[in-house]
């Protein structure tokens, strides 16, 4: 075979490597066109996403990433190891929640979003009904105790 053609043919090879992103056995994050412009594969993407913990990190973080997956419809997939959406505390899930929990400082400390919730809309006597009295004024039993000594 003649030089020129195995040079020319060596040439737009590794121009072509440049173009998909691959170099020496590497993949790149993305692939490039030649007028500069970034295309997101669903794999780029995939990887791109695992570098956050939730969508919103995501979107801020790499914003043409994550356009690039809602718009192709692959977010789902490329968010799938991030953290669930947080839970919309209602009265009803609220209420579920302090039952667990024997007093209002038990509760608090162990659900903080929920019992903010409560408080937020006045749900707070309505999710400690189920504690007992001397359970909910313990705290304030014990300093009067101290100071009528």
């Amino acid at each position: 075979m003649d030089g020129s053609i195995l040079g020319a043919w060596a040439d737009l090879s590794n121009s072509f490597s440049h173009v998909v992103g691959v170099r020496d056995g590497e993949h790149a994050v993305k692939e490039k066109k030649d007028d500069g412009k970034v295309i997101w594969t669903l794999e780029a993407c995939k990887k791109d996403a695992r570098k956050y913990l939730t969508r919103n990190q995501w979107r801020i973080g790499s914003p043409s990433a994550y356009v690039t997956a809602n718009k192709r419809k692959w977010a789902g997939e490329c968010c799938a190891h991030m953290k669930a959406k947080p839970t919309v505390w209602t009265a009803d899930l609220c209420k579920l929640d302090a039952l667990k929990y024997q007093t209002r400082t038990q509760w608090q400390k162990a659900s903080p979003s929920a019992y903010q919730a409560a408080r937020r809309n006045g749900l707070v006597a309505d999710c400690c009904a189920h504690m007992p009295s001397d359970m909910r004024c313990s705290n304030v039993k014990m300093k009067l105790d101290v100071l009528l000594e």
